[in-house]
């Protein structure tokens, strides 16, 4: 299943690459792992801003950002990865 938040989406070598107004998100295809991890990638400078992972405790997708790393998030930058997070996690909870 592929998560349509994006307006382009496009697949890089073998990686599920998807690009939006402000961010980027690749996705790390693993064959042994039952959860995705998101790098997030600035759409304006390329800059890795953090990832995506599963947090186990709390059963749930959360954004990890670069260890001191200072980000300056607009509300529609925060909006879209907020998006892009609930959507993986509607599509984890369908998989249970």
């Amino acid at each position: 299943m592929f998560i349509r938040v994006t307006t382009i989406v496009e697949k890089v070598k073998g990686e599920n690459r998807m690009i939006s107004q402000h961010l980027e998100y690749v996705v790390e295809l693993s064959k042994t792992k039952k959860t995705k991890v998101v790098e997030v990638i600035s759409a304006h400078d390329k800059t890795t801003l953090g990832k995506i992972a599963w947090h186990g405790p709390w059963r749930c997708y959360v954004f990890e950002p670069r260890p001191s790393f200072s980000i300056i998030w607009s509300d529609d930058c925060l909006e879209e990865l907020s998006k892009y997070i609930r959507a993986l996690n509607t599509e984890q909870k369908g998989t249970w």
